[in-house]
């Protein structure tokens, strides 16, 4: 049944998206917008029980999450980067993007552009940062779901 709804909350994003690219195609505008598309995390489908909620866990399911881009005056087409990047990654993007070189405003942003690995397929960064937080109430709340797990190793 999760999956099923998964799967339908995928065809609805898909659907939307399709239907803004179709508005943006047919004034002409497509070509001229940049369009980013992302998540905060990504969505366990019960692989790891009893951590069935996002903010419990750090698996990869959760911290791969998508972003496309495209801006086709720039961006080349079905360009996949298999470097690390983060979402603190995409407002320098943008602003490589706009040609803002001032670095009093760089040096005061976190992430990086991503055009290198766009452009010439070269990394970014060495690393990512993940993170979680795991409250007591919020394990007492998996506990009490699952009372048959050792309460001891729920904050691992």
């Amino acid at each position: 049944m999760e999956k099923a709804l998964y799967d339908g909350c995928t065809a609805t994003v898909d659907d939307r998206i399709g239907k803004l690219y179709s508005y943006l195609r047919e004034r002409g505008l497509a070509d001229d917008t940049l369009i980013i598309i992302t998540s905060d995390h990504g969505d366990v489908q019960g692989e790891h029980e009893p951590h069935v909620e996002h903010h419990l866990c750090a698996y990869e399911e959760l911290v791969r999450v998508p972003l496309i881009m495209r801006y086709p005056a720039v961006i080349p087409r079905n360009v996949r980067i298999k470097w690390l990047s983060q979402t603190l990654d995409i407002l320098p993007t943008i602003l490589d993007l706009l040609g803002v070189r001032e670095k009093e405003f760089w040096s005061s942003l976190q992430g990086y552009s991503l055009m290198p690995s766009l452009i010439n397929d070269t990394p970014v960064r060495e690393f990512a940062l993940i993170e979680y937080h795991v409250s007591v109430q919020q394990m007492f709340h998996v506990w009490r779901r699952h009372p048959e797990y050792d309460i001891r190793w729920l904050n691992y």
